[in-house]
């Protein structure tokens, strides 16, 4: 079968685990087929086949806002041109968010089986959010009217002609039963296939057998993960916090990159709450070095804020056999059950992440148990990953013939 896949971001590009997922799945249905992806520019490799870093990308700016009319017009193009050199079988849309809704509308009005994986809320938003098409309908709020009649003006043109409400079928893959029930999909988009399949990566299996060897009279907290407020680092940082206040002290190792303000601002906090001798920001690590941590770590956190589709950290930490304390948010529990396989808090409380991590920290027969469940849950999903999305593509191509 010949596939296009779509997306934003592609690695090296990467701002999560969605783009990591993305080119693993890529890699796993090159296997049986021929594969092509359009992504955005950037860095990358002088020479991948297979690989077309050509899509623009519009960030939500009052300068994306100016440059969109011209990323529009690029976009459709740049899409036009490759589904006639690839005449693909299945165009597989992955990450959407940022890309100009031009090229969405090219692929969905192609007349391609179209297949969506969907991993976070960018769908919901597919046209009102887009920089351009969102001045379309005139309710753009705070829009100035002179901007809103240019944007539909040039509308009229060839190079422009956006129907955003004109339905078109599609077959949607999610990874949680909770972003399913939390995202309407757009009304341009009928879904004749629904599937929800977990998320995971080859580097999360790649934890799999990581040889652990914590210390109990040095314990050590992990979390790993992009350091933005979203991901709720501070309440960590607090429980740490709390802990020492109630005797118990345990050092806590943050491994990810942020803005150089935002990770400045974890270190003042951490002096704010006497713990910075206990709070380590290492900064970004992978292969051997996050095995490092990995490996000495009594418990990993995930104290997430906001509605994780489908945290694919929470599953690392299971793979990896290291007890997990979560925040109870998103698809999170749904992954991971509270007290079967991880103790769960409620999203920002700091009472709550310390009473979950000195439970952990415990070191009971029941925290051993709910580890060993965690694992058997976690690689369960990762041996059914390949299967799944294969069989996914399958019926999408199928359903819509």
């Amino acid at each position: 079968m010949r596939i296009l896949v779509v997306t934003n971001l592609y690695p090296p590009q990467v701002r999560g685990g969605y783009e990591i997922e993305c080119h693993d799945a890529v890699e796993h249905l090159r296997r049986s087929h021929d594969v092509e992806v359009l992504t955005s520019g950037g860095a990358g490799p002088a020479r991948e086949p297979g690989v077309h870093r050509t899509l623009p990308i519009v960030e939500e700016s009052r300068a994306g806002v100016v440059k969109a009319p011209l990323a529009t017009v690029r976009a459709r193009r740049v899409v036009t041109d490759v589904l006639a050199r690839h005449r693909p079988d299945l165009v597989f849309l992955w990450n959407g968010a940022g890309i100009p809704y031009s090229a969405v509308h090219a692929l969905l009005a192609s007349g391609h089986p179209i297949a969506v994986r969907v991993c976070e809320q960018w769908i919901g938003g597919l046209f009102v959010d887009d920089m351009f098409a969102r001045y379309l309908s005139g309710a753009q709020r705070d829009a100035h009217p002179v901007w809103s009649g240019l944007v539909r003006g040039l509308n009229r043109l060839p190079g422009y002609r956006i129907a955003p409400h004109r339905p078109v079928a599609a077959a949607v893959s999610w990874n949680s039963e909770f972003l399913r029930g939390a995202v309407r999909l757009p009304p341009m988009l009928t879904a004749v296939l629904e599937d929800v399949t977990h998320p995971v990566t080859e580097a999360s299996t790649s934890l799999v057998g990581c040889e652990r060897r914590p210390d109990p009279a040095d314990p050590q907290l992990l979390f790993v993960g992009r350091l933005s407020a979203e991901k709720g680092v501070d309440v960590a940082i607090r429980a740490v916090a709390e802990l020492r206040r109630r005797g118990t002290t345990a050092r806590l190792q943050v491994v990810g990159g942020g803005e150089a303000r935002f990770v400045e601002g974890l270190r003042a906090l951490a002096r704010r709450e006497s713990v910075d001798d206990l709070v380590h920001l290492t900064g970004p690590l992978s292969g051997p070095d996050l095995r490092a941590e990995v490996t000495r770590a009594s418990v990993w956190v995930v104290p997430s804020i906001w509605d994780e589709p489908a945290g694919m950290v929470a599953l690392e930490a299971a793979l990896a056999r290291v007890p997990l304390v979560a925040s109870r948010v998103g698809g999170i529990p749904e992954l991971l059950r509270d007290e079967a396989e991880a103790l769960l808090f409620e999203r920002g409380s700091v009472a709550g992440c310390a009473d979950a991590l000195a439970r952990a920290l415990a070191g009971d027969a029941d925290g051993a148990a709910r580890a060993d469940r965690a694992f058997a849950r976690a690689h369960a999903i990762a041996a059914d990953y390949p299967r799944r999305i294969e069989e996914f593509v399958a019926a999408a191509a199928t359903s819509m013939t």
